[in-house]
C-alpha cells in the first residue's frame, strides 16, 4: 500500500526523491534480507505457525504505526518493521508446507503460497487506491494494518505445527 500512497506521503512529509527511494527500496530490501535469515533460523527451532503469526503481527502493526508517523524517520522505522515482519513468513511457511505435504504435493502448495505476494500487491493497489481517494494516507495505513492483527490471532490459534507437536509428545533419544 505504501507505493500507491507515496505521492501524498512525499508531499506531506516533504520528502526528496532520494528519501522516497530509500524508504521504498534499499532500506526495505536490506532489512527484509537480513531479518529473513535470522527468522529462518528461529523457524528451525520454534513452532513455525507461531513464527508466521508473529510475522503477520509485526508487519501489520508496523503498517498501522506508519499511519502515526509524523516525520520521515518515523516512517522509515515503520517500514523497517514491515520488512522484518514480512521476511519471517516465507521461510516458516515453506518449512511448514514441507512437513504438512508429501513430496509430490509440495510444489503445488508452495506455488499457491507464492500467489500470495502478487495477490497481496493487487489488494494493496486496489484497496490502497480506494482508501487514498476516501481517507488521508495516515488513515489508509492504519486501515491496511488492522486486519492483519486479527489474521495473526487466527493463524496462531488454528494452525498447528505437526512436527513440533510430534517432537514434543515423543520421548527424547537417550
Amino acid at each position: 500500500i505504501i507505493y500507491i500512497l507515496i505521492e501524498p506521503i512525499r508531499v506531506d512529509l516533504k520528502m526528496s526523491d532520494t528519501q522516497v527511494g530509500l524508504l521504498t527500496g534499499l532500506s526495505f530490501a536490506v532489512v527484509y534480507g537480513l531479518a529473513g535469515l535470522w527468522v529462518a533460523r528461529l523457524a528451525d527451532r520454534h513452532p513455525r505457525h507461531l513464527i508466521i503469526a508473529a510475522s503477520i503481527l509485526v508487519w501489520s502493526a508496523a503498517t498501522a504505526l506508519g499511519g502515526l508517523a509524523s516525520s520521515y524517520w518515523q516512517l522509515v522505522l515503520s517500514r523497517l518493521g514491515v520488512a522484518a515482519g514480512e521476511s519471517g513468513s516465507t521461510p516458516a511457511a515453506h518449512s511448514l508446507i514441507a512437513t504438512l505435504f508429501p513430496p509430490e504435493r509440495r510444489a503445488f502448495n508452495i506455488a499457491i503460497l507464492g500467489l500470495g505476494a502478487p495477490f497481496g500487491v493487487l489488494i494493496g493497489y486496489v484497496g490502497g487506491g480506494w482508501l487514498a481517494t476516501h481517507v488521508h494516507w495516515r488513515e489508509a495505513l492504519i486501515w491496511a494494518g488492522v486486519p492483519g492483527l486479527f489474521l495473526a490471532i487466527l493463524v496462531a490459534t488454528t494452525i498447528k505445527d505437526p512436527l513440533r507437536a510430534k517432537l514434543a509428545n515423543s520421548e527424547q533419544p537417550k
